[in-house]
């Protein structure tokens, strides 16, 4: 497998990136896409670096970092949906290639190599680019973090330690200062396990702990002087917010121990039936790991270096599982963990009844899930229906004739072929097919085409795709008297839900419905949106009103 897998690198390689780059070309999915999007969007035409402004207000729950490369891009670029995911998208190679140097460094060029081809073909990383957050950017630095780390653990030059330093502050600039455990915690266990207390007297370590926070001082001045020296802005319903306590404790520990501003509901479970479906087409290969190091545990060699990765992910899945507020993207940033404990393991199984068996299995829940989409496609029963069953027919077709190959990269082109039909579909028909339920942004498109040069209110909905697409500033009015007042000052067109326009409305004579959009909350797609009979009983009607 090892000389097969080093022949066709490159081309797994380029076609993995190439599957990956047709997100760069979709619409970006509401709520937090486009919320993140227009917030930079903000502020590169307002030329304001401080502030964070969203939902109308003062905006204090992620950190600055992706902001700044977004509003970079829209800088150079223009404003649109290709800029704003190029940065995470050059991130996400970035991340790759970190990966592939971390994977060599702890096992070998052969285990690198397949570590990287599972990790660009997940299903949540593939995901990951189409509906861009923060994570795309925090993996990249937290894999490249770990990469320096373990560097630094051989050799403390200043070309370890300043990297390891820097991106360890861009994760913390990313996603907040919790994030420092999933990089650091797999050293503080190992070094516990072995008993290397001297680690923690070492200076290299304390002065990656110097640099970081002298590389994150850039967040915190913008934190204070958004929030901290302006006591009197009322954040979360209450005056007197520090942007400083948020960052370091309410934003991270808050959401731990749901105590915070922002809460959820914790389930322990949740992770684990996350990661099942996050990792496809490669869950199976890493229950295989799972079980296969399970019955080894007791034979682990606690002082090897590659229990460092494996503490991290541990570590930080744990973390993850007992928070009280979880959300299925978290687990993007284990997913590189998963590929080089699955890489690792697969490598190992070569030739063996096991392998051949997990191939056999594998090909079967690949053909069901080929079933599954055409299924899911004939239920839709729209134009692009039509594509996803010529492609998955395809896609069966390669996928059967592999049925009788012995080829020891059958695992490899059966996963593969898979992956690449599903995205192909998703991010060239089917994304751009259910962005047509994306009201705000099409009445945004709408207003350019029109060359509409009144303002827009939105009250009492609000559209983060509006508010992005849109290519004058949008307003969002508090009460209908703001309407009133905005109104009558000036020509104004309102976005508002159509069912309560009219009610809304009534006192107001000589209002006109200038435009329809059809609603649907599309990044929770449902089992009555996809049934074409059920689909118009769930939609919602948007209307732009002429006041």
């Amino acid at each position: 497998m090892k000389d097969q897998l080093n022949r066709w690198f490159h081309f797994f390689l380029i076609a993995g990136i190439l599957i990956n780059s047709t997100s760069l070309f979709n619409g970006i999915l509401e709520p937090d896409g486009a919320l993140y999007a227009s917030i930079a969007k903000k502020m590169a035409l307002n030329n304001d670096w401080i502030n964070l402004i969203g939902n109308g207000g003062d905006w204090l729950d992620k950190p600055h970092l992706p902001f700044w490369l977004a509003a970079l891009s829209f800088k150079y670029l223009g404003i649109s949906s290709f800029a704003y995911k190029l940065p995470a998208f050059l991130c996400f190679i970035t991340g790759v290639l970190y990966l592939y140097r971390l994977a060599a460094l702890v096992y070998n060029e052969s285990t690198a190599r397949l570590t990287v081809l599972i990790y660009i073909t997940s299903l949540h990383v593939m995901l990951a680019n189409f509906d861009v957050r923060a994570e795309g950017y925090l993996t990249c630095f937290v894999i490249a973090a770990l990469y320096y780390l373990y560097r630094l653990q051989r050799s403390a030059t200043v070309l370890t330690i300043l990297p390891a330093a820097l991106f360890t502050a861009c994760a913390i600039m990313t996603k907040g200062i919790f994030v420092a455990v999933t990089i650091a915690g797999g050293f503080i266990l190992h070094w516990i396990f072995c008993g290397k207390w001297n680690e923690f007297l070492k200076p290299r370590w304390w002065l990656v702990v110097f640099f970081s926070l002298v590389f994150i001082l850039p967040e915190l001045y913008c934190l204070y002087q958004q929030f901290d020296r302006h006591p009197e802005k009322i954040i979360f319903g209450q005056t007197h917010v520090s942007g400083l306590r948020f960052f370091f404790w309410d934003s991270q520990f808050g959401r731990f121990f749901n105590t915070g501003p922002i809460k959820g509901t914790g389930d322990k479970l949740f992770f684990v039936h996350t990661s099942l479906w996050a990792f496809l087409p490669w869950t199976l290969p890493l229950l295989g790991c799972l079980w296969y190091y399970g019955k080894k545990i007791k034979q682990l060699n606690l002082r090897s270096e590659k229990i460092i990765i494996a503490g991290s992910a541990v570590f930080t899945f744990l973390l993850f599982s007992f928070s009280g507020f979880q959300l299925p993207h978290y687990i993007v940033i284990l997913l590189p963990h998963y590929a080089l404990f699955t890489a690792a393991y697969l490598l190992k199984q070569e030739q063996t009844a096991g392998l051949r068996l997990l191939n056999s299995v594998q090909l079967i829940i690949l053909i069901l899930l080929s079933l599954l989409v055409i299924a899911i496609a004939y239920m839709y029963d729209r134009v692009s229906s039509l594509w996803a069953v010529l492609l998955f027919s395809a896609v069966l077709i390669s996928l059967i004739l592999l049925l009788t190959s012995t080829d020891n990269m059958r695992l490899l082109w059966m996963n593969y072929i898979f992956i690449s039909g599903l995205f192909i579909y998703l991010n060239l028909v089917f994304y751009p097919d259910i962005m047509e339920y994306q009201a705000g942004m099409k009445a945004a498109q709408w207003l350019n085409k029109s060359g509409n040069s009144k303002k827009v209110i939105m009250y009492p909905a609000y559209s983060y795709s509006l508010e992005f697409y849109n290519d004058t500033p949008v307003i969002l009015a508090k009460s209908l008297h703001e309407v009133d007042s905005i109104a009558a000052a000036e020509p104004v067109l309102l976005f508002t839900e159509k069912a309560g326009a009219r009610s809304m409305l009534k006192d107001r004579p000589g209002f006109k419905i200038s435009g329809e959009f059809e609603y649907f909350h599309i990044s929770q797609l449902s089992f009555q949106f996809l049934n074409s009979k059920t689909r118009i009983q769930q939609l919602e009607t948007f209307v732009l009103v002429d006041l």
